[in-house]
């Protein structure tokens, strides 16, 4: 999707909302899941890597399926940014993160250590912050260095190019990202990009959804948000010690 050069005007502010709202509603409740399958998603070893091949299939993560009402024109990408505290041989040192990410998407904010940054799907939402609770149905978008599918996975795939975990993985050209991956996550889907930070440490760009999404012109519509911040994830060391 790419940086957007449009944003929802005032005057349809009313009308768009309504659509959209449908739109998600319809999403999230399968009544606009397209019957076919989700693409071709390699399989094979339950890690999604074929024993012995490095051609893995790509899976189909455009979004070219629709729902029952379109959805309108999102909302323009914006800078996202937050603070690193990183530690190496060389001693500790600050570092920001930085990434393009669609305005959809509203910043939030949770009570686990293990994840930096969260933001909730919430493209109704004109504040800059929107309240996350856990088991609801929007999907949400995190940085989590230290989630087991994050610091395991970076781990083993470096080592063995596979996730054994993974309901596929598969290489990466974004940016600074090595490889994406699936996982089951508590009940829904996450599709993750796996990456080392500036210190050599784990990180991962996660989205977090929904099963009963999965397919829509919604979840394309995600899948090409999650892509534009792993294409423009980059962290800039601030100081040294």
């Amino acid at each position: 999707m790419g940086l957007f050069n449009r944003i929802i005007s005032r005057a349809a502010g009313e009308a768009v909302g309504k659509v959209l709202g449908d739109a998600i509603n319809n999403a999230i409740s399968g009544n606009g899941q397209n019957n076919g399958t989700d693409g071709q998603e390699p399989t094979a070893n339950g890690s999604g890597v074929q024993s012995g091949s490095s051609n893995v299939q790509q899976p189909d993560l455009s979004p070219d399926r629709q729902t029952v009402q379109q959805l309108p024109e999102p909302k323009q990408s914006v800078k996202r940014s937050y603070q690193l505290w990183l530690s190496d041989e060389r001693g500790d040192y600050n570092a920001e993160a930085s990434f393009m990410f669609s305005g959809d998407f509203v910043e939030s904010k949770t009570n686990a250590g293990e994840i930096d940054v969260v933001y909730i799907y919430d493209p109704l939402c004109s504040d800059a912050y929107t309240g996350f609770k856990l088991n609801e149905a929007r999907p949400y978008f995190m940085i989590a260095p230290d989630i087991d599918e994050v610091f395991c996975s970076v781990g083993e795939y470096c080592e063995n190019k596979t996730v054994k975990k993974a309901i596929w993985v598969q290489p990466s050209q974004e940016g600074k990202m090595m490889f994406r991956a699936k996982f089951e996550y508590y009940g829904d889907f996450m599709v993750m990009y796996g990456f080392r930070r500036t210190d050599g440490s784990p990180g991962g760009l996660c989205l977090v959804y929904k099963k009963d999404i999965e397919g829509t012109q919604l979840l394309g519509r995600l899948f090409s948000e999650l892509e534009e911040a792993a294409l423009t994830y980059n962290e800039t060391i601030t100081d040294k010690d």
